[in-house]
């Protein structure tokens, strides 16, 4: 009897579960509402690894539209266009710019190859 109980317990622990992951794994961008790709290609024919590379991209255009806070503590990056696989970065100086420079974490990069990006 106390095996019956446990395994319903169990089960229905289990199914509630599965129908919060899915919101979970998007929680973080739900009110991402603008974003741009951005294409990084590896030239030296070396996979990299946790590897930093600079990107340079305009933020003061979204800025004035409204569409960026001036701080820019709304900007994220992500590995796919849903936001689900999250990159760390920073900005290195300076925002409000058509070029501020940030730095964004990639786990790998293969060799000779183009990855996309998402900011």
């Amino acid at each position: 009897m106390k095996s019956l109980t446990f395994t319903k317990t169990c089960i229905a622990i289990l199914i509630i579960a599965i129908c919060f992951l899915p919101s979970f794994s998007t929680a973080q961008l739900i009110n991402w509402n603008y974003g741009i790709p951005v294409s990084i290609t590896e030239t030296s024919g070396t996979t990299l690894t946790n590897h930093q590379v600079s990107i340079y991209i305009d933020t003061q255009t979204p800025i004035a539209a409204g569409q960026m806070n001036t701080d820019g503590s709304d900007i994220r990056a992500a590995e796919d266009i849903n936001g689900i696989s999250l990159l760390e970065y920073w900005i290195e100086k300076g925002i409000n710019t058509d070029s501020t420079k940030l730095w964004v974490k990639l786990n790998s990069l293969p060799a000779s190859s183009t990855q996309t990006i998402y900011l």
